[in-house]
């Protein structure tokens, strides 16, 4: 298969991975622009491949730091008897969050790109839908375990993207291990459905 036809099927991998995952079009989503503040000499990538991977970067950027703000208002809205076990527990998962957000703000700064820095910014890239309030705890847990898998494989495309169109080893490896921690979480998010479910039975 050619390069271009590689790229276009990426290009339609891409989209397709939005429509089912989020539930908006790819015309519904404005996509984030990057905006360089200085020439980073250190970094052997064109300009236009800097300008690339921090599109994509930013992009995710925001689709964690919502994902972040639903995790933080999952932990206040645990109203069951274990409530105190579920804030621990969403408080980990927030920090797991937070963590990823900061190593893409990083990323994006390494690469002399400034990050989305408003919650309107954040909101118009994103590809991860808020939730109507309120919900049911069930429910809650439940649209997290999607979210954490969109983004599963929404970092994993991207990662690929990163090395095979922009040669950019570092970008790929940090969302390979951004792959990897959702996956966890996604995990831990399943088993705690489980588990309330047994608990429902008895």
């Amino acid at each position: 298969m050619s390069g271009g036809s590689d790229a276009d099927a990426r290009k339609k991998q891409r989209g397709d991975l939005m429509k089912q995952r989020s539930g908006k079009t790819a015309g519904q989503i404005q996509r984030f622009e990057p905006f360089f503040f200085f020439p980073s000499a250190r970094i052997s990538l064109s300009p236009g491949q800097r300008k690339g991977i921090a599109h994509i970067l930013g992009t995710l950027l925001a689709d964690e730091y919502i994902l972040l703000a639903k995790t933080h208002n999952a932990r206040w809205r645990a109203k069951e008897q274990d409530h105190r076990g579920l804030h621990i527990f969403f408080d980990a998962q927030y920090d797991q969050l937070a963590c990823i957000v900061d190593r893409l703000a990083q990323r994006m700064r390494g690469l002399g790109a400034l990050t989305p820095s408003t919650l309107e910014g954040f909101l118009r890239a994103t590809r991860i839908d808020e939730d109507p309030a309120p919900l049911d705890g069930d429910i809650t847990i439940s649209n997290l375990l999607s979210n954490h898998t969109s983004l599963t494989g929404i970092a994993l495309n991207d990662g690929q993207v990163c090395e095979d169109h922009f040669n950019d080893a570092d970008s790929y490896h940090l969302l390979m291990e951004i792959t990897e921690e959702h996956k966890k979480m996604a995990w831990m998010l399943q088993s705690l459905m489980h588990q309330r479910e047994y608990e429902h039975v008895l």
